[in-house]
């Protein structure tokens, strides 16, 4: 393969390819472009696992600081966007093997270090409120994909609810 040949030459191609995919998946609002948690979760597991490579080879990742800052997003925003049990259901429509879903946070934080590492929040949600803070606001909005998520707090026995805006046909 010719691209192969320099490996700068495919590198550098490698993280514009990169940034053109995960920018399709998302919206400027930081939503996935499929509105179920589900893909949400798939694409940053996706993302991720580019993570696990590297910390087995500890080659450049192959990503802009553009895709570092949408993962960084994707991440906050599955955050805000959990059910307040932080279980296998979440708000929006999906189950995920990961019953605790501080699991999957601890995955990443480990994985993502650099990127997650002063966070407060993520923090909070991985030492199940021993370190770190809550967010500020316990209402999220979406204006992209016109959701508005919900919840009266942070905690496990919030209530929480999801308004949908109408979206116009095209």
């Amino acid at each position: 393969f010719s691209e192969l040949k320099v490996r700068d030459e495919w590198f550098e191609k490698t993280v514009k390819e990169n940034d053109r995919l995960i920018s399709v998946f998302m919206n400027s609002d930081y939503s996935c472009v499929e509105l179920s948690q589900n893909y949400h979760h798939t694409l940053l597991s996706t993302i991720t696992d580019v993570y696990n490579i590297y910390n087995v080879t500890k080659e450049p990742l192959p990503f802009s600081e553009n895709s570092n800052e949408i993962l960084y997003r994707l991440i906050k925003t599955f955050y805000y966007t959990l059910s307040p049990t932080r279980g296998d259901y979440n708000i929006a429509d999906s189950t995920y093997a990961y019953k605790d879903l501080t699991y999957i946070f601890k995955v990443w934080y480990d994985l993502c270090g650099d990127l997650l590492k002063n966070d407060e929040e993520i923090k909070y949600i991985i030492t199940d409120g021993k370190e770190g803070k809550l967010p500020d606001f316990t209402t999220f909005n979406q204006p992209v994909n016109r959701r508005t998520y919900m919840k009266t707090d942070w905690s496990r026995n919030a209530l929480a609810m999801v308004v949908t805006g109408k979206r116009e046909a095209s």
